[in-house]
């Protein structure tokens, strides 16, 4: 498979990945607060990841586009 073609398609997945889960994409955040005892305090904070519309769109247009141009060489 051409390297541009492979390009293509992951830039296409990764855009229909992010219209498909928009802001619902989860992640932990660990957080360790100083302290003067024997006793460590670490938080755990459910965060999720924003990723606009529009960069999906982007990057699948992007995808289509360079796998169309690896297909015409």
């Amino acid at each position: 498979m051409k390297p541009l073609m492979l390009a293509g398609a992951f830039l296409t997945a990764a855009g229909i990945i992010g219209l498909l889960f928009g802001n619902a994409i989860p992640y932990m955040s660990h957080e360790k607060f100083p302290s003067d005892g024997p006793v460590q305090v670490i938080t755990r904070q459910e965060k999720f990841l924003s990723i606009p519309p529009v960069v999906s769109g982007i990057a699948i247009g992007g995808g289509i586009l360079l796998m169309v141009l690896a297909a015409r060489k």
